[in-house]
């Protein structure tokens, strides 16, 4: 098991890139099978996998639980400038 926590106090735990769970997470941005984009208070939270699954997600206390491959985990900072959708497009 992995298990990393940033300066913020958020903690990301992965279990055999099968199991992911995380907190601090404001909202839920996008979702799919292959590519989930959650926001969180000072950044947004990427991954990406195969048949990715949301399990659970409180928006009262930020957690999160998901389920599927996963091939990517990656912190992007926002740009005050820049919108959701050109990040994306890149």
């Amino acid at each position: 098991m992995s298990q990393t926590e940033n300066t913020s106090g958020e903690v990301l735990s992965l279990n055999g890139r099968r199991k992911l769970t995380a907190n601090g997470i404001v909202s839920v941005i996008s979702y799919d099978s292959q590519t989930i984009l959650l926001e969180m208070k000072d950044s947004q939270l990427l991954i990406r996998g195969e048949t990715l699954h949301i399990d659970s997600f409180d928006n009262e206390t930020g957690a999160i639980s998901l389920d599927g491959r996963v091939d990517l985990i990656e912190y992007v900072r926002q740009k005050r400038n820049e919108s959701l959708f050109s990040r994306l497009l890149r």
